[in-house]
């Protein structure tokens, strides 16, 4: 500051003062010393610096040339807020870059500037980052949409955030798609913007998030506003996949007869002559919710539909979601080895489009099938599955991950610690999660493993929760291996009639579903 003021210079290396000095008046903070420093600049100068603290802590030349064409004069502004070490250059990826050196800096220019003129700068930025990177905008979609956000462009500001919302969703970060998402609602509520077809995208959206981040009640609650911006729009595409996506969180709840309901409402509602991803969508996750409740051959049907319908429309998530249960449901009925290629191609399917939801299931489910022919191989896809699953946040397929480690671990290698470990670690995450449909799964582990280290009462209280919860689900291959574990308790108790009976209820469960009890045993838990 007494630079600036020449009150001192230097010489030879030596500072002194250039005339007496009786007094030194000074802000009483640093902000308050950087704000005066900014204060006493030329105008032009001064407005250089401000646009910088608006584009971020740091700003490419280029972005700045856009907003300041006058390259003589830029360069001799970036000169002289060098010289005051205000700011300083640098060089990324060849680009020539200026940075404050102080973040403090930074927020002092930006204070100065009027609140309209702050917003005018945001809306110009953001336009001069879409010409900037052109073709890679989508890359930096997100801070677009936080300078549009602070501008009076309300539109923009709405359509970038929803896109920056979309992109986040794809990268596994549903925190960030939330607060994306909920700035666009907030815009749209602020501007009285009505706009149903905004609406919709908006409220899908934000019930993706709240569902990817483990919000399914609220996930629930906002989709079935979106239902209302369909309706009136009569988008009947939309309205389809809004039931699809309940009916998948009401499955995961255990509320099969609540899901199967929400998918025929989707379909019902779509053209018959309509061939929609969305339809194919649909008859994918009927095909699931058969083989949730033991009907293979109806899974197999409308698996192989969803299969057909997604090759033709070229929907490769959809390709990559069928195989997996098209795999999952013939090695049920089985034919393990033939499953086990389906849902191979199924993994190798998600991976190469980057479907990493879908790639995770995929190893799941490889994990407990391989487990009946190639113990090794099932460890390696777990724990494959396990580090995609915990590098995308996904802890609902961490979950199913960790049941399928557990499994191996405790009933082919016999190191039950580690099983023990990963059964207690699945259970957590479901409690967490609120999914009541595979909870069951860890808990008959955990039952398992107590069971066969003679730990009898821990056992039958794990299969006694998982009971309760798998009663009423109705899934059978969950009642199979609870029915057939008390049984064998019952007979250590020595009590006969009592192992009889569930026996036989686990032979009805079988014989309902049209399973095998070898199938069964060897690859029980298939998702």
């Amino acid at each position: 500051s007494m630079i600036d003021q020449k009150m001192i210079e230097q010489v030879n290396l030596r500072w002194r003062t250039t005339h007496a000095i009786d007094e030194l008046n000074l802000p009483s903070t640093l902000a308050g010393v950087i704000a005066a420093r900014i204060d006493r600049l030329d105008a032009k100068v001064k407005e250089t610096l401000q646009i910088g603290s608006v584009i971020g802590r740091s700003f490419p030349y280029a972005v700045l040339a856009r907003l300041v064409p006058d390259s003589a004069r830029l360069d001799a502004d970036l000169a002289r807020l060098q010289e005051m070490a205000l700011i300083f250059e640098t060089r990324e990826r060849g680009e020539r870059q200026h940075i404050f050196k102080h973040i403090l800096t930074q927020e002092a220019a930006y204070e100065t500037l009027l609140l309209r003129r702050r917003r005018e700068l945001h809306g110009q930025i953001a336009r001069a980052l879409q010409d900037y990177f052109g073709a890679r905008v989508e890359d930096q979609i997100g801070l677009v949409a936080y300078h549009f956000a602070r501008s009076d462009d309300a539109l923009n500001a709405i359509d970038t955030s929803i896109r920056a919302g979309a992109r986040a969703l794809a990268r596994y970060t549903p925190q960030e798609a939330t607060r994306f998402f909920r700035i666009a609602w907030s815009r749209l509520e602020e501007e009285k913007i009505a706009d149903d077809r905004r609406r919709l995208r908006v409220l899908i959206g934000l019930g993706d998030a709240e569902s990817a981040g483990g919000e399914s009640d609220a996930a629930l609650a906002i989709w079935e506003r979106a239902g209302e911006s369909a309706r009136a729009l009569d988008d009947k595409e939309a309205l389809a996949g809004l039931h699809r996506r309940m009916g998948l969180t009401m499955l995961a709840k255990g509320n099969v007869d609540s899901a199967r309901k929400q998918y025929e409402f989707g379909l019902t509602g779509l053209p018959a002559e309509l061939e929609s991803r969305e339809r194919a969508a649909l008859d994918h996750e009927l095909a699931r919710l058969y083989f949730r409740i033991g009907d293979n051959a109806n899974a197999i049907v409308w698996a192989q539909r969803a299969l057909d319908l997604g090759k033709k429309l070229n929907a490769d998530e959809t390709i990559a979601q069928a195989y997996n249960t098209l795999g999952i449901a013939v090695a049920r009925s089985g034919e393990i080895e033939k499953g086990i290629e389906f849902v191979e191609m199924s993994r190798a399917g998600a991976l190469e489009h980057d479907l990493l939801g879908a790639a995770c299931r995929a190893y799941a489910n490889l994990g407990m099938l391989y487990a009946a022919v190639d113990h090794n191989k099932s460890i390696a896809y777990s724990n494959e599955g396990l580090t995609l699953a915990k590098r995308i946040g996904d802890l609902s397929y961490e979950s199913l991950i960790q049941a399928a480690l557990a499994s191996n671990w405790c009933s082919l290698q016999g190191e039950w610690e580690q099983g023990l470990a990963a059964a207690r670690a699945s259970i957590e995450l479901d409690r967490v999660l609120g999914q009541r449909s595979h909870l069951p799964v860890p808990l008959i582990l955990l039952a398992q493993i107590y069971q066969c280290h003679r730990q009898f009462a821990e056992s039958e209280k794990f299969y006694r929760e998982a009971q309760a919860i798998a009663e009423e689900i109705g899934d059978p291959q969950l009642l199979f291996p609870i029915y057939d574990g008390l049984a064998t308790l019952s007979l250590e108790k020595g009590n006969e009639a009592m192992a009889q009976s569930y026996l036989e209820n686990s032979r009805r469960v079988a014989e309902r579903a049209g399973y095998k009890g070898e199938t069964l045993l060897v690859a029980p838990f298939l998702n």
